[in-house]
Order: C-alpha cells, then sequence, then structure tokens
C-alpha cells in the first residue's frame, strides 16, 4: 500500500514537470506570435515617435524640415528690424541635474528663450501631473500623457535650487531665423490644443523633443552626426548609470524590461537622457555648459561645464543580484538544516508570494498594457504567477506533511525551467536569432541561488522528495 502510494506521488511530480515544460514551450511559441501580430497592433495604435508627433505642427511654423531642406530659413526671409532684434534673443538648452523622487533621477531638459528686455522663459516637455484626470489607470495601462508648459526661468532655477538641483545651459549658436523658427514652434507647441503628448522614457521625453527640434533646425546634420557610429551601449546600460544610486530599484526595473531595450545604441539614441544630450549638443556646436544656478548642497568647487561633468560608469548590478540571491538561499539552507521546519516554510512562502506578484505584475504588463519595454520577457518562464500557488503551497506543507516534498519538488521544476530558458536564450539570441537578446543574467543569478538552495535540499533528501 506504501509504496503504490509512493509511486503515485512520484508520477504527480513527473506530471507537474511535464506540464511546467509544455506551459514553457507554449509560452514561447506565443511570444513569437505575440511579437508578430500583438506588438505591432500596439506600436501602431501608441506611436512612441516624437518626429511624427512634431510633424503635425511643422506646417504652422516656420520651423519646418522642407523650409531648411529649400533654405526659406535664410536671414533674407526678415526685415532689417525684425533681424537685429532676433540676433539679440538667445534660446538655450537647459539641463537639470537629478533630483531625489525617482522620476527625477535622469535629470531633467527645458530650452529657455531669452529676449531683450531681460525675460526669459523655459518651455518643457516632461510636465506631468499626479493630479490629472485618470493619471494612475494611464500611468498602469503604460498611457502617460505629458504636456510641453511654460515657465518663468528664474523661478524655475530658484525651485530647482530649494530642490538641492543644478541647472546648467548652452546658448545654441543659431541664426536670427533659426531663433525665431525655434520660438514659433514652440509657442505654437505650447498651446492649450497642441502641447499633450505621449510620454516614453526611451523614445519620447523631455530631451528627445528637444534633440529632434535641434535637428529640424540644423537641417537633419545633427542627426546625420550622432548616428554616424555605435556606442556600444543599450537603453539598459545607459538607464543604469543614474539607478545605480538604488540596487533594488535598478534590479527591479531590470527584471520587469524585456531584450527590446539591449540593442546597441548610437549616440543620437542616447540622448534620451539629459545630460547626454547637453554632451552631444556641446560636442557638436563646440560651446561649453555653463552653470546658472547652483544648489546649496553643491560644493563652492563644481565644473562650471554642466552639472555632473562626467556620465558615472554602467552598471551590470551583479554584485547586488548575487548578494540578494545568496542570502535568501542562505536562510532556506540553514533553516532547513538546524530543523527549523515552520519557519523554513513561512521564509520560503513569503519569498515565493512576493516573487509570484511580481511575475503577475510582468505578465499583466506584457499582455494588457502599451508598456512595450516590457514585451516578450524571457524572465516570464522562470518567475510567473505560478509562484503564488507554490507560496500558498509552503504554508499549506505547515499542517500537511504530504505536501513538503511537493514543495520542494516545485522550486526544482522553477530551477530547470530557469537552465532551459538560459540555455534557449543563449541558442535563439546567438544562433538561430528568433529571439531578441535581453541581458537578464544578473536577474537569473538571484533566482539560480535562490531556487538552487532547493536544489542542494533535493539532493540531500531525494529518498523523501
Amino acid at each position: 500500500m506504501y509504496n503504490r502510494h509512493v509511486k503515485m506521488f512520484k508520477n504527480v511530480k513527473l506530471k507537474i514537470l511535464v506540464l511546467c515544460l509544455a506551459c514553457m514551450a507554449s509560452i514561447l511559441l506565443a511570444s513569437l506570435v505575440f511579437k508578430a501580430i500583438v506588438c505591432g497592433k500596439k506600436s501602431e495604435v501608441h506611436p512612441f515617435d516624437s518626429e511624427q508627433m512634431l510633424g503635425k505642427y511643422y506646417k504652422e511654423s516656420t520651423l519646418s524640415e522642407s523650409a531648411v531642406s529649400e533654405g526659406s530659413l535664410s536671414e533674407s526671409s526678415l526685415s532689417e528690424r525684425e533681424r537685429a532684434f532676433w540676433d539679440e534673443v538667445e534660446v538655450s538648452l537647459i539641463t537639470i541635474s537629478p533630483g531625489k523622487a525617482l522620476y527625477s533621477w535622469f535629470g531633467h531638459s527645458a530650452m529657455m528663450v531669452s529676449v531683450p528686455s531681460g525675460n526669459a522663459v523655459t518651455f518643457d516637455f516632461g510636465t506631468f501631473s499626479f493630479d490629472a484626470k485618470n493619471f494612475l489607470s494611464n500611468f498602469i495601462m503604460g498611457r502617460l500623457y505629458f504636456i510641453c508648459s511654460t515657465n518663468y526661468a528664474p523661478y524655475v532655477f530658484e525651485a530647482m535650487k530649494n530642490q538641492g538641483r543644478s541647472v546648467s545651459k548652452i546658448v545654441l549658436p543659431l541664426s536670427a531665423s533659426q531663433k525665431k523658427a525655434v520660438v514659433d514652434f514652440l509657442n505654437i507647441n505650447a498651446k492649450e490644443e497642441n502641447r499633450t503628448f505621449l510620454y516614453h522614457h526611451y523614445n519620447d521625453n523631455c530631451a528627445t523633443r528637444l534633440r529632434d527640434i535641434i535637428d529640424v533646425v540644423s537641417g537633419g546634420s545633427f542627426k546625420a552626426w550622432a548616428s554616424s557610429s555605435s556606442t556600444g551601449t543599450s537603453f539598459r546600460d545607459e538607464a543604469s548609470r543614474f539607478l545605480k544610486r538604488s540596487p533594488f530599484v535598478l534590479w527591479a526595473l531590470n527584471f520587469l524590461q524585456s531584450g527590446s531595450i539591449d540593442k546597441s545604441l548610437t549616440l543620437w539614441e542616447t540622448m534620451f537622457l539629459p545630460l547626454n544630450l547637453e554632451n552631444a549638443v556641446s560636442s557638436y556646436f563646440n560651446v561649453t555648459p555653463v552653470v546658472v544656478s547652483e544648489s546649496s548642497s553643491s560644493s563652492s568647487s563644481s565644473s562650471s561645464s554642466g552639472f555632473s561633468g562626467s556620465v558615472a560608469d554602467v552598471s551590470n548590478n551583479y554584485c547586488f543580484s548575487i548578494l540578494f540571491g545568496l542570502v535568501l538561499a542562505l536562510i532556506v539552507i540553514l533553516l532547513y538544516s538546524f530543523g527549523r521546519r515552520k519557519a523554513f516554510f513561512v521564509f520560503a512562502s513569503i519569498v515565493d508570494f512576493v516573487f509570484g506578484l511580481l511575475g503577475a505584475v510582468l505578465f499583466f504588463m506584457m499582455v494588457f498594457t502599451n508598456h512595450d519595454v516590457t514585451y516578450l520577457n524571457q524572465n516570464i518562464y522562470f518567475v510567473n504567477p505560478l509562484l503564488i500557488y507554490v507560496g500558498v503551497l509552503g504554508l499549506i506543507s505547515l499542517k500537511k506533511e504530504k505536501s513538503r516534498s511537493l514543495f520542494v519538488w516545485m522550486h526544482v521544476v522553477f530551477f530547470m525551467c530557469l537552465v532551459i530558458t538560459f540555455v534557449l536564450s543563449f541558442v535563439f539570441s546567438y544562433g538561430f536569432k528568433i529571439w531578441e537578446r535581453q541581458a537578464n543574467l544578473s536577474t537569473m543569478l538571484t533566482f539560480f541561488l535562490y531556487y538552487g538552495s532547493f536544489i542542494v535540499i533535493f539532493l540531500v533528501n531525494r529518498k523523501h522528495c
């Protein structure tokens, strides 16, 4: 009788293994269809292309690609009086250093227009409001609506100083007609009926909008110059420079984002970051940034060439990922080894439940939202909502001894899914190139160690598992 029950239980484990691997294969096949059909439709409905959206208003101002290419922005198009006025106007790129709030960690960009009377106004494409109608639901679904706002420049500088943030500027060396074209466009874009746009962190934000304006007024030469070579870094790499102040936030955001942010970038594409835009504009026009407002906490010896002088190094976050996974693994093994079975099941269940919720968030973002940076995320194969069930199973194991072996076995299955994902990602990304390369080794290291602790328990007690 006992042997029959043991045999039946082992068959259950085999069925679970086959089911999990079948689910994994189904998700893999579905992801290919998802990439071909769903992603395409979502990108058509919600374009993240600032050039297209800016183009909607080009015809209403003198800032147009056709005007630049046909040479109609010549000085002769202005009267002598107009030319004298616009010669005195300054159009500047404003760069603001990172703040304390998460959304401000990347810094900020704006464009400032100073007129001969001394007044200066900033045009800001990064304005949003938590109080806006349906802001929370739109944010969750990936519809981030931002506006172009105007502010009195001295007020902006003072507000940034109070937040402990410094401000630098580059006066753009534009001709009178180019300045007029930029200001005309900014005024049109700041109108209430024109100012709302669909924000995208990498492709359409406060910095890329200004980058595109500078490119158009340069006749396309700015983009041609910045697109001539690869930087060897990706969106993930560039973002890590500013996220590394919190290794856990960097780990979580790396987990949620797919291989769509891991392609090698040109300098043009890296200008989604304000500091990269400032450095590129400085190099292109050969103009040095000047600090115009310094935070009270800044050192008196701060450089006058921008708010940080140099870009922080890229962070792969491996040390944190290993430490995170190692701590979880050691706690699991120590609790089990010292016979603290109740604490073992409670701790492991809590960890599984939290990771299961994280997998559920990822699944929701991949399938139901417009957060395109989450699509086709390989992490879903080894961190998914099924972990919530595993967590519940662990709590059941406190009272039902028969469930304990199954609880350990489920982690072995997840470990196998992780290993298979690693192998397939290497084969399909570098061999057959069916998948986009995803830089998720940092995430894998954490779960390799955590799931691996249950492999140790399984091997030590394989007669009972």
